[in-house]
């Protein structure tokens, strides 16, 4: 599946980055409420910090970018399963993974000729009440005076960034997150993993403090009687 999905105001919204961590999230309760099912497509790769090994050695660079892409898609969609399990939030409320990928790959298909989907007629196609897009750069350019604040001497290192938001179907960004690390480029996956889980934690937090009193007590009548089992 190429990136073709995405609209290209999807992925220039999410392309500027800060020197630390912003998170923003809606405080309209009833906006949130609304959101029953969302579902996590995947990561648009800016830069591959990594090489994969591919069969076809012309395309190794788009096929590693593609591949990578799925790989963090699926580390996001179980760092928010995990947060999920949590704040005792319903199974139902994040598309299925492999379902999500099936989907977007018939879309595509039935789509072949059309160059940009909005976010509308993606929620659609899938069901769903809103979707999670993210960038992740493996190779943005190094601050030097930060990675010698945290590594104890100035480098030329690059900076894993990561840009995160929800969209409704109706286009609307409910939250934001964008992130960034510096690092060696020996490490630039497991940064990458370490943004996702925060930006994963950062949500479900974020979103517990929005959502209505009664479902919060609701869940902690459920997590109370779980600790009794």
């Amino acid at each position: 599946m190429n990136s073709r999905l995405l609209t290209t105001s999807l992925v220039l919204a999410m392309l500027m980055f800060g020197c630390s961590a912003s998170s923003v999230m809606t405080k309209d309760k009833k906006k949130m409420t609304e959101m029953q099912t969302l579902a996590i497509l995947p990561i648009e790769v800016v830069h591959l910090g990594r090489i994969h090994d591919v069969s076809d050695s012309a395309q190794s660079q788009q096929l590693g970018i593609e591949r990578e892409g799925f790989i963090l898609q699926r580390d996001l969609y179980r760092y928010f399963l995990r947060n999920m399990n949590k704040y005792m939030i319903e199974r139902s409320f994040l598309l299925d993974l492999e379902k999500t990928n099936e989907m977007l790959t018939n879309l595509e298909a039935a789509t072949e000729e059309k160059l940009e989907l909005s976010v509308r007629e993606i929620c659609e196609w899938l069901g769903v009440d809103g979707i999670i897009t993210g960038s992740v750069d493996q190779l943005a350019p190094g601050n030097a005076l930060l990675a010698g604040l945290i590594n104890g001497k100035l480098s030329n290192d690059t900076n894993v960034s990561i840009a995160l938001s929800l969209r409704s179907k109706f286009g609307q960004i409910y939250w934001r997150h964008k992130d960034e690390r510096p690092t060696g480029k020996d490490n630039v996956y497991d940064v990458s993993k370490d943004l996702l889980r925060n930006s994963g934690k950062d949500f479900f937090d974020k979103l517990d403090s929005v959502r209505p009193k009664k479902e919060k007590l609701k869940n902690k009548k459920k997590s109370e009687k779980r600790a009794k089992l």
